[in-house]
């Protein structure tokens, strides 16, 4: 080092990063986050059958979680159209929630579905 130099002249100088770069990442990877859960109910196929549901619902009712048994009851009867189980259950888990009118609509829906019953 010379005289004329300053101390640090011997270090290489580091350049700072590109802010262009790092939104372009970021962009790129909000992008891609987005369009797979836009697509997803297209790829993912639900494991449980029907009556798989159907059965979920009446440990969650058996338990008191009248919300999830309702939920599983109502995936039993939109995943099999002819079931009349989940129909009744959902009649019943909404009668011990008080709702009768609610209760009635899916009694009323099993009537429908099987009028031997």
């Amino acid at each position: 080092m010379g005289e004329n130099e300053p101390p640090n002249a011997d270090r290489k100088k580091v350049k700072a990063p590109n802010p262009v770069f790092f939104a372009l990442i970021l962009i790129l990877s909000l992008v891609s986050s987005g369009c797979a859960s836009i697509y997803a109910p297209y790829f993912t196929k639900d494991p449980l059958t029907a009556e798989e549901h159907n059965n979920l619902g009446v440990i969650y009712e058996r338990e008191g979680k009248y919300d999830l048994a309702i939920r599983e009851y109502k995936s039993a009867a939109s995943a099999d159209g002819d079931l009349v189980v989940p129909l009744v259950n959902l009649g019943n888990v909404y009668q011990k929630k008080g709702e009768t009118k609610e209760a009635e609509k899916y009694y009323k829906k099993a009537l429908r579905k099987d009028e031997h019953n």
